[in-house]
């Protein structure tokens, strides 16, 4: 029983889905017999860990059937039935949040009843509902094209013939969720096959295309086709016209679309910016940073509850790079409660220590560093770097060689640790102990025998691969 599908489900519930379910099994209408409502008892008594020994399928048949001797397809056939109500009941509170589902589902029943007061109010429901829906997008099409449908069958079945609306509306609501569809589904593909090379060909595109381009002027009145149809455009043309065509879009809609679909639509403008970047188009770290800032001021990066640590991070990083050291700073500071529990700690440590370091603060960085430890190698490891850094920059080369000699030690030590961050690390390390041995000596080497030096680790610098800070090596090399 440890491991069977029901308990590995119910695990995944919250306190709240628990007792819910407890409810739908219990209820009659959906599940009448009594052995079932006594196993879904029995096993939720042991949420939400359900790891007890009591959880073994002998114990629960003992349970069940105290009188009988263990049988394993009994056990069997009872745990299958209530997987089936599970199964119900995730469909059932997932038709809860669709309240113009169901009130179609009312339509059409009714419709059936030929009940044609009732069928008319119900109509009037779902128009309200459909008033009431914050954002007009394919989703709304949808439902719209499938009330009309409802509507054009009760309209098919009444004695007299004359003009009704409804198959108008039905079609124009059928457009409009596919050319939605279609673009974000042209885009979705675009942007895998830039990233995998997944050579996805979405049929028909051009015709969308072309489409909306001849009706420009009626499309304005749908954010949603306007905005895809500009993030197509983006991806398919590396003219930078089209991204700030979208940016500027996207600010004037930001009451248009939910969060998620905010969220969509910005990762597309910022996998933009990022591949410029690659590109080393500098200038779009700015746009970078600019795009996250409106994301956070509008929730969108924390509408889960959390911030992801890649975000908080990349975030700062940018913001530094940028020398926006305030806004960073508070941003690390405000933000650290948004970040994962388990993670929090050492990415908040990590992001200010790279702040005070980037702001020549390095009595502060080393003052934060000081006796913290990290629970993540990876966080260790950069940490580390900017400890070195810093005491490099204050000229504390030999405690800067102590340091070295125990991040060798943690590589050597840590069996665990990913090859390419123990070779990359290491060959940083190595370089990093050279050159500062040489910084000590050489002023008790002749120019010869420095030059000879400055080549060799030039020659070494140039070759070693692959390895963390090569800028900052290379700056010390210079300098020498």
């Amino acid at each position: 029983m440890f491991n069977s599908k029901i308990i590995q489900l119910l695990s995944k519930l919250s306190t709240r889905e628990c007792s819910r379910f407890r409810e739908y099994v219990h209820s009659p209408y959906f599940n009448k017999h009594k052995v079932v409502k006594q196993l879904v008892d029995y096993l939720l008594s042991y949420a939400p860990s359900f790891e007890s020994p009591a959880l073994d399928k002998k114990e629960v048949f003992a349970h069940l059937f105290p009188q009988k001797t263990y049988n394993e397809t009994t056990i069997y056939t009872y745990t299958s039935n209530l997987l089936d109500l599970f199964n119900d009941f995730l469909a059932q509170e997932e038709l809860a949040k669709e309240p113009m589902q169901k009130k179609l589902y009312s339509i059409r029943a009714l419709q059936k009843l030929e009940h044609p007061k009732q069928f008319k109010r119900t109509v009037k429901q779902h128009l309200l509902l459909q008033k009431k829906y914050a954002y007009p997008d394919n989703e709304l099409f949808f439902q719209q094209y499938l009330f009309h449908e409802e509507l054009n069958i009760n309209f098919l079945m009444q004695p007299r013939r004359q003009y009704d609306s409804n198959l108008q509306q039905k079609n124009n609501a059928l457009d409009l969720f596919y050319l939605e569809t279609k673009l974000k589904t042209a885009c979705d593909m675009l942007s895998r096959n830039a990233v995998i090379q997944a050579n996805y060909e979405s049929w028909g595109i051009d015709q969308v295309v072309k489409q909306i381009e001849e009706c420009w002027d009626y499309y304005q009145d749908y954010p949603s086709i306007v905005l895809n149809y500009q993030i197509l455009q983006m991806l398919q043309n590396e003219d930078i016209s089209y991204y700030n065509k979208l940016k500027v879009s996207l600010q004037e809609h930001l009451n248009s679309f939910s969060k998620v679909s905010l969220q969509s639509m910005y990762d597309y403008a910022i996998n933009y910016c990022i591949r410029q970047l690659n590109t080393g188009n500098q200038t779009f770290y700015r746009e970078f940073f600019d795009l996250h800032r409106i994301l956070l001021e509008q929730d969108i990066l924390t509408q889960t509850g959390h911030l992801s640590e890649w975000d908080y991070t990349n975030i700062a990083t940018v913001g530094i790079k940028l020398q926006e050291f305030e806004w960073v700073e508070n941003f690390i500071q405000d933000y650290k409660q948004w970040v994962a529990e388990d993670i929090q700690e050492n990415a908040f440590v990590y992001n200010l220590a790279f702040l005070y370091y980037s702001s020549q603060r390095y009595k502060d960085t080393l003052s934060l560093l000081h006796e913290v430890n990290f629970s993540d190698s990876t966080y260790y490891l950069r940490t580390k770097i900017i400890q070195l850094k810093s005491y490099y920059a204050l000229g504390e080369l030999d405690t800067a060689l102590s340091l070295i000699a125990a991040l060798q030690s943690f590589l050597n030590r840590n069996k665990d640790l990913p090859a390419y961050m123990k070779s990359s690390n290491g060959n940083m390390a190595k370089m990093a102990k050279k050159l500062i041995k040489l910084e000590l000596d050489k002023d008790f080497l002749s120019a010869k025998k420095l030059a000879a030096k400055h080549k060799q680790y030039q020659q070494e610098l140039d070759s070693l691969e692959p390895m963390v800070n090569p800028d900052w090596l290379k700056s010390i090399l210079n300098k020498l």
